[in-house]
């Protein structure tokens, strides 16, 4: 693999770091099942955040007492049926960016050390969806989502090769960063050996996102010369 010294790969979690989409998700999820499953069929009770969408429907699909020989394929059309669903109903009224996110990310994309790219929970049409309700998509060139695997822990490994693709760079250690709101994003980051940034913007607390021992615990991503200055003079 090529070395370029100074590159860093930034992933970024897109619910609860980039923006909000003010639960869409959920009510688009709960819509798909009750269509296929019956309105008894719903995401009540079970937590979204940090998790990947293939986890999360199998945990509802499990919870309501469906046959665990056909989870691997109801999942997938349960999952379908909510993106298909997501089409035309995610838009620019429904996701809100995150306040100064917007200024971070093109002060990041015009950083010609840095290559961005996403690590989250989402399925990858409805992730590509938020962000083009919102201009942010071209930002991102690739990404690893809720729809490749199952186990989030997985996806920042996956993100890595997909880097190496897209761009021909290979980024080892804390040339690695995973930024996300959830202990899932902190977990997932500290599993591949990158360096971890928790932002409180999201569900998880301060308290708790301190106790998953991040690199470094911000209030939010307002301050993007504070986060530059931290995150991209990381040594390796």
């Amino acid at each position: 693999m090529a070395r370029f010294e100074g590159r860093k790969l930034l992933l970024f979690d897109i619910d609860g770091t980039l923006l909000t989409s003010n639960g869409v998700s959920r009510r688009l999820m709960d819509e798909a099942l009750a269509g296929l499953f019956g309105p008894h069929v719903s995401s009540h009770g079970v937590a979204f955040s940090g998790r990947t969408d293939l986890d999360i429907m199998a945990e509802i699909l499990r919870t309501h007492g469906l046959p665990a020989e056909d989870l691997p394929r109801l999942v997938p059309l349960a999952l379908e049926t909510y993106a298909r669903r997501a089409r035309g109903r995610i838009h620019s009224a429904s996701v809100t960016v995150l306040p100064k996110v917007r200024h971070l990310l093109e002060r990041l994309h015009g950083d010609k050390t840095v290559q961005l790219g996403l690590v989250t929970g989402n399925l990858h049409a409805t992730a590509y969806l938020k962000l083009e309700a919102v201009g942010l998509a071209l930002m991102f060139p690739f990404g690893t989502f809720g729809s490749d695997h199952a186990d989030r822990n997985l996806l920042p490994a996956l993100a890595v090769k997909r880097a190496w693709e897209y761009s021909g760079v290979g980024y080892t250690g804390h040339d690695i960063v995973v930024i996300g709101d959830s202990v899932h994003d902190v977990r997932c980051g500290l599993h591949t050996g990158a360096y971890c940034v928790a932002v409180a913007t999201g569900l998880t607390s301060t308290d708790l996102l301190a106790a998953e021992k991040p690199h470094l615990l911000l209030e939010d991503l307002s301050n993007a010369e504070a986060f530059c200055a931290a995150v991209l003079s990381e040594p390796r």
